[in-house]
Formats: structure tokens, sequence, C-alpha cells
């Protein structure tokens, strides 16, 4: 049985993603580098996304098996642990189709283990 707080980190997930994007936008490698913060605030969302991975139940990752789980949860210990290490290449990355990969998980699972919240969810973000 899934805790209460396996929603609620889906719904974490889909609020990094979606601050990612809006912090990410269309920035280059240089804009990234010489823009301190803004690295910052894309690997704190990054982070986030990759805590809250680690607190959905296997059960439901296992509907998903194209979302490589295990990636998502071990590069927020390279973030936290190997902070001088972290690539904005990396970072860069993942934007597109990978985190919207996750997304459309995300919201899937959602839509069957908290059907109540999700368009809950989306009268707050109006």
């Amino acid at each position: 049985m899934a805790g209460k707080r396996a929603p609620l980190s889906l719904y974490h997930i889909l609020d990094s993603i979606d601050d990612y994007a809006e912090i990410v936008g269309d920035a280059t490698i240089a804009d990234f580098t010489t823009n301190r913060s803004r690295r910052y605030a894309a690997e704190r969302c990054v982070e986030i996304i990759s805590e809250a991975s680690r607190r959905i139940p296997a059960e439901w990752k296992a509907e998903h098996p194209s979302i490589p789980w295990q990636d998502i949860a071990s590069i927020g210990s390279v973030i936290r642990h190997n902070y001088e290490n972290t690539n904005p290449i990396v970072i860069l990355g993942l934007r597109g189709e990978r985190l919207e990969k996750l997304k459309i998980a995300a919201v899937a699972l959602l839509e069957k283990y908290d059907p109540e919240g999700l368009p809950f969810r989306k009268r707050q973000l109006k």
C-alpha cells in the first residue's frame, strides 16, 4: 500500500518540471554557465524531482518501465554530494522529451491513484 505522500511526491515532480521549464527556457550552455542563480535554480528543480521520485512506490514505477527511475533517483545524489562536478550540459539535456515523458507518467499515475487531486491542482494553477 502506498503512503499518503506518494501522490504528493508526484505533484512535487510536476511542479518542479514546470518550474525547471520556466527557469531553463531556451538557455544556452553559455547562458547557464554565466548565470549561477539560473543554474542553481534548475539544479534545485532536478534535485526535487530526484528526491520525490524516491518516494513513489516501486509497483507504481513498474507501471511505467520506460521511465529511467533509477537514473532519476541517482542524479539528485550527484547534485547533492558532487555539486562541484554537476555538468550544466547534463542539466540542460533534461529539457524536452526526457522530462516530458516523466510528466506524462506522473499525470497517468495521478489519474489512477489520486483522481480527485489532479483537477484540484489544475484549479490552483489558474
